[in-house]
């Protein structure tokens, strides 16, 4: 739920989690309506069902982006929080961004202290399509950038395609 003193203060961006269905965005959108705000939405897709319906979600109405919420997903579906068994959830979420040309924004490194695993796991995200990572701590934030950054050769091509 929203809370804003007065209406003074108005969000850039609302995270909306455990997003299952169209419906939950829709119905979110009407609760901003009725309080005259307006502002993108981030639909946390946490579980099976907001999986299956990613794509319907993506292309729901302000929506700005769809996250994967991969704690929950795996407490839910049984799963590890290893790449191999995250590999196939993380691909529908990128195919469901894409379809709904939102952002694909993958979800936090819960494991604060571990930069090396937080580096080497994320420096593989850009490869499947994501847009960005949530951080949950100022100092992932650096190591973050850095692994979506261009690489050289990806700043080389824009330039000659842009004098071309």
């Amino acid at each position: 739920m929203i809370w804003l003193e007065q209406q003074s203060l108005t969000p850039n961006l609302i995270l909306l989690p455990k997003t299952s269905t169209s419906k939950d965005v829709t119905n979110l959108n009407g609760l901003l309506r009725e309080i005259n705000i307006k502002c993108p939405v981030l639909a946390i897709i946490e579980t099976a069902e907001g999986l299956d319906n990613a794509t319907e979600i993506a292309k729901t109405p302000n929506v700005q982006g769809i996250c994967f919420g991969s704690a929950d997903y795996t407490a839910e579906t049984g799963g590890t929080m290893d790449w191999d068994s995250l590999v196939y959830p993380r691909g529908r979420i990128v195919q469901a961004a894409a379809c709904g040309e939102v952002l694909a924004i993958d979800g936090a490194w819960l494991s604060i202290t571990d930069t090396e695993g937080l580096s080497i796991e994320s420096s593989r995200l850009p490869g499947l399509g994501f847009d960005g990572r949530v951080a949950i701590h100022p100092s992932q934030i650096k190591t973050i950038h850095e692994a979506f950054l261009p690489s050289p050769a990806d700043i080389e091509r824009a330039k000659k395609i842009i004098d071309a």
